[in-house]
Order: C-alpha cells, then sequence, then structure tokens
C-alpha cells in the first residue's frame, strides 16, 4: 500500500514534470493500482496542450500561471505578452490585421497573410502562454479563443478581436 504523503507528493509534482514522464508516473500508478494519481496524470495531460511538453517547459508554465492566478483576463494578457513571451513579428501582423479587419474571414486572413500558416499563428497566440491562459481555456472552444471572438458558419469562420485583448494590444502600442 502506497502512503498518503508520497501520493500528495506526486501529485504536487505533475505540473513541472515533462509530458513523457507524467505519463510514465500515470503508467506506475496504474500498475500499483493507485487509481488517485491515475486520475490527476490524467487530469495533467488534460489540461495541457497536445504537444508534448519538456521538462523545463512544463516548469516555466507552471511559473506562469502562478504568476497570473486570479487575474482577470485583461491583466493577464498584458503580463503574457509582456512577461511571459513578447509576440513575435508573425502575432503582431496577425494582431494588427484583425484589428483593422474585424469580422474578417479566414480565407481573407490567409490571403492577406500570403501564406498558409495562420491557423498555426492564430493557435500560437495562446499556445507559446498556456501557462498564462490555461485557467481560461475551460471555458473556451479552442485555445486561440481565449483571445478572439469566433463565428463560425456554412460560408466560413470570422474573427474579431475580444474586446480585452483590443484593449491591451491597444495599451502596448501593438495596435
Amino acid at each position: 500500500m502506497t502512503s498518503p504523503v508520497l501520493i500528495s507528493r506526486a501529485i504536487e509534482r505533475l505540473r513541472r514534470l515533462s509530458t513523457k514522464d507524467v505519463m510514465n508516473v500515470r503508467e506506475n500508478a496504474r500498475n500499483k493500482g493507485v487509481n488517485e494519481v491515475v486520475e490527476a496524470c490524467d487530469g495533467e495531460l488534460r489540461r495541457r496542450p497536445a504537444q508534448e511538453w519538456t521538462t523545463s517547459q512544463a516548469e516555466q508554465h507552471d511559473e506562469w500561471a502562478k504568476a497570473v492566478s486570479g487575474l482577470p483576463l485583461e491583466a493577464t494578457i498584458r503580463w503574457a505578452f509582456t512577461q511571459a513571451q513578447l509576440p513575435s513579428a508573425d502575432e503582431i501582423w496577425t494582431i494588427r490585421w484583425l484589428a483593422d479587419h474585424p469580422g474578417c474571414s479566414h480565407e481573407e486572413l490567409q490571403a492577406a497573410r500570403g501564406k498558409g500558416d495562420i491557423s498555426l499563428i492564430l493557435g500560437h497566440l495562446v499556445f507559446e502562454r498556456h501557462g498564462c491562459f490555461g485557467a481560461f481555456l475551460p471555458h473556451e472552444r479552442d485555445q486561440s479563443s481565449v483571445l478572439l471572438i469566433k463565428n463560425k458558419s456554412p460560408e466560413g469562420v470570422r474573427y474579431w478581436l475580444k474586446p480585452e485583448a483590443s484593449t491591451v494590444f491597444r495599451e502596448l502600442g501593438i495596435l
């Protein structure tokens, strides 16, 4: 039988482990019948983006999550784009284009960009700062919806920056 203290310690450290290590802890716990740890591992894996994190990435995102814990969306966006990771040139271009063309379609945005990477850029606005936005993700259908309003229709997807994102990006001089 495993001690409650050891179980608690194993669960506490999951947020700072690589994805591979979390999967290994899960497998070991499953083999030992420690369902509480298996469930905690499952929760941690669901909380993360689909791409695997290294230990250093897991630690970084955990630190960011702690730094923004309890902040409203606007303050979280500000912190994420100034303290966690500054926006890339591609992200700045995309944010500006969205602000200048509210309600634009995915196809219009893709054509203006002239490259096939717009979905990746939109997703990475949040993905690269996942630790900051994790608290908001359970309420959204996908990562970029933390910053964007999306209208999916038979004609395609249309995008608007959320008011909180527009406010912060203006304050930061991105817009």
